[in-house]
């Protein structure tokens, strides 16, 4: 899915009327992709859950070496978790709505991968578990949202102390 949203991206940054990074050099334009991309790909949870104790081993380090690269794509990729995964952290009328939005997304994958694919959906998108998904959804929270929330207030404690 990330890897279908990143290819949309830059169609519609190479479209007629949206090209916004047409005036950039040749290298910059290809840094400036790079970076869309992995922000991009960094949604995808799997990679988050590779990534996310290498990033609490970092914040816990003092002081993190933030000038690093490889350690500003940590943070970015973090970052952009918490983004991907906002909602929870909205009013309820709004949090119910996209959990809905999803739960019905995530189902009708599910049913594609049983009826087309013929295989077993996980249990969140399995149309068949739909009386589990409150806890599944207290668990998602629990599990992914936050502990990437806690690790980035870590961040700005640590990256708002004075000097």
């Amino acid at each position: 899915m990330e890897r279908h949203h990143f290819a949309h991206s830059v169609m519609i940054l190479n479209s007629k009327g949206n090209n916004i990074l047409s005036g950039l050099e040749e290298k910059d334009y290809a840094n400036v992709v790079d970076m869309l991309e992995k922000a991009i790909l960094a949604t995808d949870l799997a990679l988050y859950f590779q990534r996310k104790d290498k990033f609490i081993k970092i914040v816990e380090k003092t002081p993190a070496e933030w000038n690093e690269d490889h350690h500003h794509d940590l943070l970015r990729a973090m970052m952009m978790t918490a983004c991907d995964l906002a909602a929870v952290t909205k009013p309820w009328e709004v949090q119910h709505k996209v959990a809905e939005l999803v739960a019905n997304e995530f189902f009708e994958q599910g049913d594609k991968e049983r009826i087309e694919l013929h295989l077993e959906p996980i249990a969140m998108m399995d149309r068949a578990k739909k009386d589990d998904l409150p806890k599944m959804q207290v668990d998602f929270i629990d599990s992914i949202c936050l502990p990437v929330y806690q690790v980035l207030v870590a961040v700005a404690r640590i990256s708002l102390l004075p000097c």
